[in-house]
């Protein structure tokens, strides 16, 4: 069976979540749905403050006070985790769900080694797990995501570590029980191109080794376009265009995605100046009433439909396959594009 035709992995039906300020409810998450499936790598992108981690934590069930999950469900295995106690959430973090953070070397305790947090991962969930049958299995863990001198290393801390090597850690730590879905949230903005390529590629190998369904949280959409089968992007705590890789990357419909691939560096268009987007998302505690994208749109600014409805996502069929964009214009750009629009 292939990717396509399995039920979701990952099930987010209609999540909101909200933190609670003294002038009301500040939504950060609006209604974000989506799904994963075994073995699919899945992007979240958008600018910093648009809700990507925020809807990470939802998942895991991790947002503090004063935050809430206001509404929706968030299924993993068809079970739904929200509402789920937080001792019933400690038995699948880590477990059938993994999280790698963005800093490893914020994320791995300073003053243990990268032994004994290898070992205590695997035990807390393990128990019966003996220290010298966790010890070898952490030895082992190491040497598949290639540390070399994986048992020397083990007992070493980890500032001895480069910050590559503390990424292939945070990786071991991930995989340590075998989990169905890593989220994996930014974890190559810290590195340099050429390590950066090399975690992807030993993320691509886990993927291909264990079935393992990764949801990848990125601003990067060079790293969406080498790793990633699907792309959600998010703007202002929605879902405003989804669909295979390579259809958005390659005819983006929505003036955000569109606007995000034109401020990039593109060895294509050399000479070309870069087009910054204008202005800021905008304020969730004070969102506008129609698109909250289109003060800062280059196609439908000024157009009263933007201005005062919300638009409904239209699902778009394209060479690479069916995508859905929240845009009021969306039909009407899809066919200029030369695409299909479905409904």
């Amino acid at each position: 069976m292939s990717a396509t035709n399995q039920p979701p992995l990952l099930d987010v039906r209609g999540l909101t979540t909200e933190f609670v300020t003294r002038t009301g409810a500040v939504a950060a998450v609006r209604n974000v749905s989506l799904s994963v499936r075994r073995g699919e790598k899945v992007a979240i992108v958008g600018e910093s403050g648009c809700g990507k981690s925020t809807l990470a934590l939802s998942i895991l069930g991790l947002v503090d006070r004063p935050g809430r999950i206001a509404a929706g469900e968030v299924r993993l295995h068809g079970r739904n985790l929200v509402g789920l106690s937080e001792r019933e959430m400690k038995k699948i973090r880590g477990n059938v769900v993994s999280l790698i953070f963005q800093d490893p070397m914020g994320a791995l305790d300073p003053i243990q080694t990268v032994g004994a947090q290898l070992i205590d991962t695997l035990r807390r969930h393990q128990p019966s797990l003996s220290h010298k049958a966790a010890r070898a299995r952490a030895v082992e863990l190491l040497r598949e995501v290639e540390v070399p001198a994986a048992e020397r290393r083990l007992d070493d801390y980890p500032h001895h570590y480069s910050g590559g090597m503390r990424q292939r850690v945070m990786i071991a730590i991930a995989l340590a029980n075998s989990p169905a879905l890593i989220i994996a949230d930014e974890p190559t903005t810290a590195l340099d191109v050429t390590t950066q390529a090399q975690v992807l590629a030993l993320l691509e190998r886990v993927v291909a080794n264990h079935g393992v369904a990764v949801l990848l949280i990125t601003h990067n959409l060079g790293v969406v376009a080498e790793f990633c089968d699907g792309v959600q992007v998010m703007y202002a705590g929605r879902i405003v265009e989804r669909g295979p890789t390579e259809a958005v990357l390659a005819k983006p419909t929505h003036p955000y995605t569109q606007a995000l691939l034109e401020s990039i560096p593109d060895p294509s268009r050399r000479g070309d100046r870069l087009r910054a987007i204008p202005g800021m998302p905008p304020d969730l505690s004070a969102m506008p009433t129609g698109c909250a994208f289109e003060p800062r749109c280059f196609h439908g600014h000024g157009r009263e439909i933007c201005r005062t409805r919300q638009p409904i996502p239209i699902a778009i069929e394209t060479a690479g396959g069916p995508s859905l964009v929240e845009c009021h214009f969306a039909a009407e750009r899809a066919a200029r594009a030369g695409e299909i629009t479905a409904s």
